[in-house]
């Protein structure tokens, strides 16, 4: 996985940077821009709104369909749009194929480091280490999540929702993977999902489960990535879905079956999940009609 860095100015790490800010603040910024540089092994292509696809791939991740253009990445982690994989953080991808555990943290993040040409040689003590692990599982837990319904969306199980943003809605197909939209699929294969992708202790599910993320009602939903006012990914069920928070009824179309004008109408505010999280609050469901205010911009890009 040796990669030329010559394109990218070599920094020292000469304070002892919190793990994590150094992935957040130093490594992704530098991803989102030169991914190709950075692991040319996968012949990467910008294409829009800061996804990339691959031409070639190395033989680990050969079954990700990068022959038909089908392995998208971000600066955080790659995917494949059509086939049943998980996701894989560039963290894991640096570390075997696997999340390291707080153990094997400042291994993981140095070699990702060392991808982007910065370079650190002390190793933190060890509650810094965990503490390091604890945030990119709560920062990546909803990558995971989205990334995996963008798989469902994108893949046979997606036609009829796909067929409704685009010809009902008026989305341009082109625009669907760029704007992040999926659909959930189920419980046990968000579950299954997040396991693969590195998120699979009692902890993880448990922390998952605590920001709303199993719920019944969301089996068929188109669901999206939303931001609160202080940039932190809040995540969205689009349609008409009242909670006990609320009050009012329960209206859970399934996009399996769309009908008409099933996603309009909702009034209902977003509940950002990181403030969910810090008021412990449990089984709520967000919403957000975002159609009327992302559609006119999206059809004049195409």
């Amino acid at each position: 996985m040796s990669q030329p860095t010559g394109q990218i100015r070599r920094v020292h790490i000469n304070s002892e940077m919190d793990l994590f800010e150094i992935i957040r603040t130093l490594i992704y910024p530098i991803l989102e821009e030169k991914l190709d540089v950075v692991f040319p092994e996968f012949g990467f292509q910008k294409v829009s709104n800061g996804w990339w696809l691959a031409r070639t791939a190395p033989v680990s991740c050969h079954g990700f369909g990068h022959k038909n253009g089908r392995l998208a990445a971000t600066q955080w982690g790659f995917r494949s749009l059509d086939a049943e994989t998980p996701t894989v953080f560039w963290l894991a991808y640096v570390n075997k194929m696997e999340l390291p555990d707080w153990r094997g943290m400042p291994e993981a993040v140095r070699r990702l480091a060392a991808k982007v040409n910065h370079h650190f040689e002390w190793t933190p003590e060890e509650e810094a280490a965990r503490t390091a692990r604890e945030r990119f599982r709560l920062y990546h837990l909803l990558d995971a999540v989205l990334m995996n319904s963008q798989n469902v969306l994108m893949g046979p199980q997606g036609e009829e929702a796909r067929e409704y943003l685009t010809r009902e809605i008026g989305f341009p197909e082109s625009s669907l993977l760029g704007m992040e939209f999926g659909l959930y699929d189920s419980i046990r294969e968000m579950q299954n999902h997040l396991k693969e992708s590195g998120f699979g202790n009692d902890g993880d599910l448990e922390l998952a489960g605590l920001m709303g993320l199993f719920q019944d009602e969301w089996e068929g939903r188109i669901v999206g990535p939303w931001r609160d006012r202080l940039g932190r990914c809040v995540f969205n069920l689009w349609g008409r879905t009242l909670s006990p928070l609320f009050g009012g009824a329960l209206d859970a179309p399934s996009l399996r079956r769309p009908r008409s004008r099933a996603l309009t109408g909702s009034t209902d505010i977003p509940y950002g999940l990181n403030r969910a999280l810090q008021n412990k609050r449990k089984h709520l469901v967000m919403v957000q009609n975002p159609f009327p205010s992302l559609l006119p911009p999206l059809k004049k890009l195409d």
